[in-house]
């Protein structure tokens, strides 16, 4: 007898991370003067979004096998979209710190 086939959580957690290091970047005062406001930038809308195609593209593969966990490849999947919408909005202040960075040039 087989057992199901469980979808991997490392999409949301790399997603997830991504997104708390941009954050963590944003409410630091020292780091926001530094390049890593640019790194926070490229790393929060586009992690995400890679993450969530990752996530789209195993559980479209793994669906297939009527062993698969379909409830947790769907519950991954919405987290995975959650993190993407989120991605955006916390791109939106970093933009703000990186033109007011620019304005002060």
């Amino acid at each position: 007898m087989q057992t199901a086939t469980r979808p991997s959580w490392i999409p949301i957690i790399v997603g997830a991370m991504a997104c708390l290091l941009s954050l963590t970047i944003y409410f630091v005062p020292a780091l926001q003067a530094s390049a890593l406001i640019y790194f926070a930038y490229l790393l929060t809308p586009f992690t995400p979004i890679l993450m969530m195609a990752i996530a789209q593209t195993k559980n479209t593969t793994a669906s297939s096998n009527i062993y698969y966990d379909m409830a947790t490849g769907a519950k991954i999947l919405k987290l995975s979209r959650m993190l993407s919408v989120l991605g955006f909005l916390i791109a939106i202040p970093v933009i703000v710190v990186i033109a007011r960075n620019f304005s002060e040039i």
